[in-house]
C-alpha cells in the first residue's frame, strides 16, 4: 500500500501525526460543513491547506499519483491547480468571479422566463420528478444569468419575455456551461508530456436544454409561444461511453467474495439480473412482485422506473431469473430480506436513502477489490449483453431495461461484443485459410 511513499525522496515527506485508518499518513477523513466526512490530503498543521481526495476514492493510480504529488509538496490535482489560477488571475484583473446576486422572485413579470420557470414548478409533471431540486436549482442558475456576460450586473433572462426564446437566445445561455481549457497531460505508456484541450460540462449543458424544453412546451399552452426552439437547439458532444462496463472477470470476483446469504450479494445479484438502474435498484420491492405464472415458474417485477417523460415514469416488466431467485430465497432464509423492499438498512426494516444506499455500494466494492469508476450502472450494461448474448433480441431487452429507443441497447452492446469477436476472428482465418489449402498447423515455441 505505501508504494507510493516508499519510492519518494525520504526528505520531501514533512513529519506530522501519524497515518489515520486509511492506512496513508497524511490522509485524514475530516467532516466538512455539512457535517460529512470526505477525505482529505493534509499535512496536519493548523493554517495547512486541506485537499479534497478526488471521488473520495483512496485507491488506485490516480490516487497514488495524486498521492505523490502532494508529498512532493505540490498540487495533488494539476487540473483543478490550473482552474484555481486562472480564476485567481481573473479575480486580480478586477472581473467578479462569484456568483451574481440571485433575483428576487417577486420581480418577475408575467410572461417573463422566470415567471414561466416558476409556474413549471408548480405543474404535477415537475412534482413528480425525482430529481426535481436539482432542476430548480439549474433554472435559477438561468434565471439569475446576465443577457449580456460582459455586463453581470446588468439585465438577466428571468426578466426577457419568453416570447423572445429563439434558438440563438437559448444556445447562448447553455453554452455558458461549457468551459475548454489547454492542459498538458502524460501519455499513460510512454509518459510523455503533450498539449490538450479539454472540455468540460457537456453533459450539463445537455440536461439544461431538456429541462429548457420541458418548460417551454408550459409556454405553448400557456399560449406564449407557438414554437418550441430549444427543440432546435444544438446539444453538445460528449466523448467517452459513459458507465464503465463490469466484466466477466470482476463479476466472479464479486461472487467469490460476497457468497449467497449476504446483504451485498443480493443488492449486485438485483443489479445484474434486472438491469435496473441505481435509482431503482434501492427500491425494489414485494409491492412490484407479480406472483408465477405459465412460462415464468418464479414471477416477475412490474417496475416503474426513476427516469420518465413529463411525470410519467418508463415502465420495466422483468422476469425473476433462475440465478436471482436462487439469491432472493437465500435472503429470505437468512433473514435479510426486507419486508416491503428487498435490500433493507441493517438495523430497521426499512430502504436506504439514495445518497447512502450509493455510499454504501461503493465501500462494497472497494472490500471486494472492484477498481473505482465501476458501479451499479456497469452491471446494467453487462445485463444487457448477457441478455443478447442468451438470444434477446433488442425489443425483449427494452422490456426489461425500460429504454425507449434502441440506440443506447445498441451502444452497451458494442463494446462487449467486439471485445468477444477476437476469437471468431481467430477461428474464422483458420478456417478460410484451411478452405484455400494453407498451411494451418499451430507452429510450436521452441
Amino acid at each position: 500500500m505505501f508504494t507510493v511513499a516508499k519510492s519518494l525522496n525520504a526528505g520531501s515527506v514533512r513529519k506530522g501525526p501519524k497515518a489515520t485508518a486509511s492506512g496513508w499518513p497524511y490522509v485524514y477523513n475530516l467532516p466538512n460543513r455539512h457535517g460529512r466526512t470526505r477525505w482529505y490530503f493534509w499535512f496536519g498543521q493548523k493554517g495547512q491547506r486541506q485537499y479534497r481526495v478526488m471521488d473520495d476514492a483512496i485507491h488506485g493510480r490516480e490516487f497514488q499519483a495524486a498521492y505523490a504529488r502532494f508529498l512532493a509538496g505540490l498540487h495533488p490535482y494539476p487540473d483543478q491547480e490550473i482552474v484555481e489560477k486562472a480564476e485567481a488571475k481573473t479575480a486580480m484583473a478586477g472581473q467578479p468571479v462569484a456568483a451574481e446576486p440571485k433575483m428576487p422572485l417577486t420581480e418577475f413579470l408575467h410572461g417573463s422566463w422566470g415567471w414561466l420557470c416558476l409556474e413549471h414548478m408548480k405543474t404535477d409533471a415537475f412534482k413528480k420528478q425525482t430529481n426535481g431540486r436539482a432542476i430548480e436549482g439549474q433554472l435559477r442558475w438561468t434565471w439569475n444569468q446576465p443577457v449580456k456576460s460582459t455586463n453581470p450586473e446588468g439585465r438577466k433572462y428571468g426578466e426577457m419575455p419568453v416570447e423572445r426564446f429563439d434558438t440563438e437566445v437559448i444556445q447562448t445561455l447553455v453554452d455558458r456551461k461549457v468551459r475548454t481549457a489547454e492542459i498538458e497531460e502524460s501519455n499513460a505508456r510512454t509518459g510523455r508530456l503533450k498539449k490538450v484541450s479539454k472540455t468540460t460540462g457537456g453533459p450539463q449543458k445537455n440536461n439544461l436544454i431538456k429541462w429548457i424544453r420541458s418548460v417551454l412546451k408550459l409556454a405553448i399552452k400557456k399560449k406564449l409561444v407557438k414554437v418550441n426552439y430549444a427543440l432546435f437547439v444544438e446539444k453538445e458532444e460528449v466523448k467517452g461511453s459513459g458507465y464503465k462496463m463490469w466484466t466477466d472477470e470482476m463479476w466472479d470476483r464479486m461472487v467469490a467474495h460476497y457468497p449467497l446469504c449476504t446483504k451485498q450479494r443480493l443488492t449486485f445479484d438485483l443489479a445484474g439480473y434486472t438491469a435496473q438502474r441505481r435509482g431503482d435498484v434501492y427500491l425494489l420491492g414485494w409491492d412490484q412482485f407479480i406472483s408465477s405464472e405459465e412460462g415464468l415458474p418464479h414471477g416477475s417485477l412490474r417496475v416503474e422506473q426513476e427516469k420518465g417523460d413529463d411525470g410519467e415514469p418508463y415502465v420495466a416488466h422483468i422476469p425473476i431469473l433462475d440465478e436471482l431467485h436462487g439469491s432472493l430465497e437465500a435472503a429470505k432464509v437468512a433473514g435479510i430480506l426486507g419486508s416491503k423492499f428487498f435490500i433493507r438498512q441493517d438495523h430497521k426494516d426499512e430502504p436506504y436513502v439514495k445518497e447512502s444506499f450509493g455510499n454504501s455500494v461503493r465501500k462494497w466494492l472497494n472490500a471486494a477489490g472492484i477498481p473505482n469508476g465501476y458501479s451499479l450502472h456497469g452491471l446494467r450494461k453487462l445485463c444487457v449483453c448477457r441478455l443478447i448474448e442468451r438470444g434477446c433480441d433488442p425489443h425483449d431487452v427494452m422490456a426489461v431495461t425500460g429504454h425507449q429507443t434502441l440506440k443506447e441497447i445498441d451502444r452497451y452492446a458494442k463494446a462487449y461484443f467486439r471485445e468477444k469477436k477476437k476469437i471468431d476472428v481467430y477461428a474464422k482465418w483458420r478456417a478460410g485459410a484451411a478452405k484455400a489449402g494453407a498451411n494451418t498447423a499451430v507452429p510450436k515455441v521452441a
